[in-house]
């Protein structure tokens, strides 16, 4: 599991797996837009994922997380999980 400030060599394994397909990462409005970010909602979580722009809009690889609602109340912030940067499957 790729967790923030987890496993740094997963963390470059997984970029580099991506890189080997494409050349660039895009940052623009319709990366960020909401075509690109699905949320499931759970009783009590909220399953996340951030499909990736990529140049030849294939957008077949996304970072998934999981949002801890409970512990995001607790907080008053997200709390949330980074789950996978990879290419799209499940959750």
């Amino acid at each position: 599991m790729l967790t923030p400030g987890g496993d740094a060599e997963r963390w470059r394994e997984a970029i580099e797996d991506y890189f080997e397909e494409y050349d660039s990462i895009g940052t623009g409005p319709d990366s960020r837009g909401p075509a690109l970010l699905q949320v499931t909602r759970e009783p009590g979580r909220w399953l996340v994922r951030q499909v990736i722009d990529d140049p030849e809009g294939d957008h077949d690889w996304a970072i998934t997380a999981v949002v801890d609602l409970a512990a995001s109340d607790e907080a008053g912030e997200a709390a949330v999980s980074v789950a996978d940067l990879g290419p799209v499957g499940g959750y």
